[in-house]
């Protein structure tokens, strides 16, 4: 049956899933006051380099050089960051989740879908603290646009996976125990 508490759990884990990609995962801020969001989408970021105004001695010598910058970021600072991975990852553990619920004619089939859903939300917790943010606040281009290495502040898009995963982990459970009680029905026939 779609109503059973199981249900409840996997549209909360979608719902959780879909808070990835309506929230940043982390923020990144210097001691300039600049911040920069590392999303699943990826907002346009148009800014410029700075704008080199002074002109700065090499040597002794008399012959004075500009600094090279990049002439502008690209689309968003972490640009060597691979987003796709991840957004892959988000949207397959949402699928999993919004498929999981309308497969409770096989309860067993049932149960094993959400164990996957649980492995692959844990994996993406693991690669969104593990790789992820560190890569980004790594990224060259993010150094270059804080002029340091930035503070890493962690938001809501990387703690909705932790909570998927738990909501998985429930709803593989309940469905455990209704297999449970359906099979004790059986043997008292």
């Amino acid at each position: 049956m779609i109503q059973r508490i199981q249900s409840f759990y996997l549209v909360l884990a979608l719902c959780a899933m879909v808070l990835c990609f309506l929230f940043p995962t982390a923020t990144y801020t210097s001691t300039e006051g600049s911040c920069a969001k590392l999303q699943l989408i990826p907002e346009q970021v148009e800014t410029a380099a700075p704008a080199v105004e002074e002109v700065y001695p090499m040597d002794l010598d008399d012959e004075m050089y500009v600094p090279e910058m990049p002439s502008s970021f690209g689309t968003h600072a972490f640009d060597n960051v691979p987003v796709w991975l991840m957004v892959a990852m988000a949207v397959a553990i949402g699928l999993i989740a919004l498929g999981t619920i309308f497969m409770y004619t096989n309860r067993v089939r049932q149960m094993r879908v959400a164990a996957c859903g649980f492995l692959l939300s844990v994996i993406y917790v693991g690669f969104t603290f593990l790789w992820w943010v560190d890569a980004a606040a790594h990224s060259k281009n993010l150094i270059i646009l804080m002029g340091q290495q930035p503070e890493t502040h962690y938001s809501v898009g990387a703690f909705s996976p932790i909570v998927a995963a738990v909501l998985f982990f429930l709803a593989q459970r309940a469905i455990k125990r209704d297999e449970e009680k359906v099979r004790a029905a059986d043997r008292l026939r």
